[in-house]
């Protein structure tokens, strides 16, 4: 009687269905549904009734955790010794125009604000960061915010579970549902789960005036979950020597050392995929179904790497497994594709004039194209991993080319690399992303996959041999991790140009300002008019720096703008050849090169016009001069 009541209440543990509703939920895409077809609310709903019907039950995989040592510590702390020097030497550091940093960080304040804005509240289409403040200076008027309702309902749910666990999905997907068609929100340019893992960091940030802090330290902070959270929570290991090689490869490369040590919400992609790898490598088709929902767990950050879903399937072997393997295996790759369907669909039910920044996906592909980009790939790829460097990339590719052919986990290799290739291929035919042949951030969503070969080798090595081989990858990528310090520790524009030809653009905003402070002659808040060098430049909340029109020089102290600053583009890194290349008048580089021209002439009028004059020189070049008229 009370096994058949247990039964009763209890059908399984229902991963699957609430991994799914959760997804969606942290992609908010669920939060749309107020303004989209009924079609969308009626699929969803019979996607969570049917993995509750053909998959309550999602065993974990038997885990042996060890205890954590002091080893464990030590190695963690060499992996991530180069990021953590880079977050702390650039801890103020100048804000980076051009890329997309500015629209990180603006959207990581705006979806703080829809959280804490009242649920089914109309949507503000561009939140300030007053705004925020508004709504946090009214505590009481919390009480009814989104943020509040959402750890209600997850509460909730947590309570009912542990009575009956059918009660806890009904009421969880019922509220969130009621919730989502009373939404309609915009926001939704990128899923939104990475936004959301910001917000504890939002208020540090706003603390001490740099909101670019609160994407860096989620990024920073991912690196350490990935191996002291989530490698033994999923794969029941801690730092050891074995993952050592893996982890010296990836967390001493400059380029992932730059992007980890960002705003971008690449990192968590990246993290969520290792992860995925790892599993089916460690387990093979039996971490299939885990290795689904890691990938859906990426999908929630960034939508390239939904492509690797279909491969990571297929590394289950559905054809080798029995009936209730293959349901087990396709409703985790169901949970895990579902949240990512109603995703795309949700953006696309925006208009595009309330989306902002749109970004859409254009096939095209020709001969010569082809040539162009595999031609302008393989430069590009050489400046990014220069050196041993680059020995170490071209070993760790051979590797999982090799291990295809030679290994007992060939199947799951040939699909990581499938997954790899697939993801590249994107970026390839894509017509907006051929303008980026090489770029590193497209490399990134293959990189997981493509160390496949590296990453079975450590986990089969002796401890002996991978302590070896860790101090040669530490040898080979020592200089690799100083480059990027060299950077962190460097002159702001040393850091122009690191991403691409055009990003980013690295200004001595902070520094200038603060002399003049220092000095006395400047007070906080007081108006300062720049020179408006490139598009890209915007106000900074917290900063008194305005811009004029493009191109126009500021270059005295006068009545109307008492406090000037003249801003110049340094071409260092992968520009630095453009500085004396001719480029077209409409271009941006021809406004930077007619603005660079005017460096001596302008600094000259502001001596002579300004009271004091402070000036910023970088690799031999005037970079910045701020004048104030007292």
């Amino acid at each position: 009687m009370s096994s058949a009541l247990a039964s009763s209440r209890d059908r399984g543990n229902l991963l699957l269905p609430l991994f799914c509703l959760g997804a969606a939920v942290a992609n908010q895409g669920l939060f749309r549904l107020g303004a989209m077809s009924s079609a969308w609310t009626a699929i969803f709903l019979l996607t969570i009734a049917a993995l509750y019907v053909l998959a309550p039950q999602f065993d974990a995989l038997p885990i042996n955790r060890e205890p954590l040592r002091l080893q464990n510590l030590a190695i963690g702390a060499l992996v991530l010794a180069p990021l953590i020097a880079s977050f702390v030497i650039g801890w103020n550091r100048e804000f980076p125009f051009s890329g997309d940093t500015y629209f990180h960080v603006g959207q990581s304040y705006r979806i703080a604000f829809w959280w804490l804005s009242p649920v089914a509240s109309a949507v503000v289409k561009v939140p300030t960061l007053d705004d925020v403040h508004h709504l946090v200076s009214r505590p009481l008027a919390l009480l009814t915010s989104r943020l509040v309702m959402l750890a209600a309902v997850t509460t909730v749910s947590v309570l009912l579970y542990r009575w009956r666990r059918n009660a806890a999905l009904a009421f969880a997907t019922l509220a969130f549902f009621v919730w989502g068609l009373s939404e309609a929100t915009i926001f939704l340019r990128y899923p939104d789960a990475r936004y959301l893992l910001d917000l504890p960091f939002l208020g540090p940030a706003y603390a001490v005036n740099d909101l670019e802090l609160a994407g860096r330290l989620s990024n920073v902070t991912g690196a350490i979950a990935w191996l002291f959270v989530l490698r033994p929570w999923l794969v029941g290991r801690w730092p050891d020597l074995r993952i050592l090689p893996l982890a010296l490869l990836l967390l001493w490369q400059k380029d992932l050392i730059y992007y980890f040590d960002s705003v971008y919400l690449e990192p968590w992609g990246v993290i969520f995929s290792l992860l995925a790898a790892e599993v089916l490598l460690d387990k093979g088709r039996d971490g299939a179904p885990t290795a689904c929902l890691l990938i859906g767990a990426a999908a929630t950050v960034k939508e390239p790497f939904i492509l690797a879903l279909p491969f990571v399937w297929l590394a289950g072997e559905p054809w080798r497994q029995s009936w209730r393997g293959v349901i087990r295996l396709t409703a985790a790759a169901v949970a895990a594709g579902m949240p990512f369907m109603l995703y795309v669909a949700a953006r696309k039910s925006i208009d595009l004039a309330d989306i902002g920044n749109n970004r859409t996906v254009e096939i095209s592909v020709s001969a010569s194209g082809l040539q162009h980009y595999a031609g302008e790939f393989a430069r590009n790829i050489v400046t990014v991993f220069p050196g041993t460097g680059g020995l170490l990339a071209l070993a760790a590719l051979a590797a999982s080319i090799v291990l295809v052919l030679r290994s007992q986990r060939r199947l799951v290799l040939a699909c990581l690399l499938g997954a790899a290739c697939l993801i590249a291929a994107l970026f390839v035919v894509d017509v907006v992303s051929q303008r980026w042949p090489g770029y590193f951030r497209f490399v990134m969503y293959s990189l997981p996959f493509l160390v496949g070969g590296p990453m079975y080798v450590s986990q089969r090595l002796q401890a002996r041999w991978a302590l070896a081989l860790a101090g040669l990858v530490l040898l080979l990528q020592a200089p690799s991790a100083y480059s990027a310090l060299a950077l962190a520790a460097g002159a702001p524009s040393d850091r122009n140009f690191v991403e691409w030809f055009d990003s980013p653009l690295v200004f001595p905003l902070k520094s200038l300002t603060a002399d003049a402070r220092r000095a006395g002659v400047l007070t906080r808040g007081a108006p300062v008019m720049a020179n408006l060098v490139d598009g890209t430049l915007r106000p900074l909340p917290g900063s008194s720096i305005a811009y004029g029109d493009l191109g126009k020089m500021y270059c005295g102290c006068e009545a109307e703008h008492p406090n000037v600053m003249a801003l110049f583009v340094r071409f260092t890194n992968m520009s630095r050849g453009l500085a004396t290349e001719k480029q077209p008048a409409d271009s941006r580089y021809g406004v930077w090169q007619a603005t660079d021209a005017q460096r001596q002439a302008c600094l000259a009028t502001l001596k002579q016009s300004c009271g004091h004059v402070f000036t910023r020189v970088e690799g031999g070049e005037l970079v910045g001069a701020l004048g104030t008229k007292n």
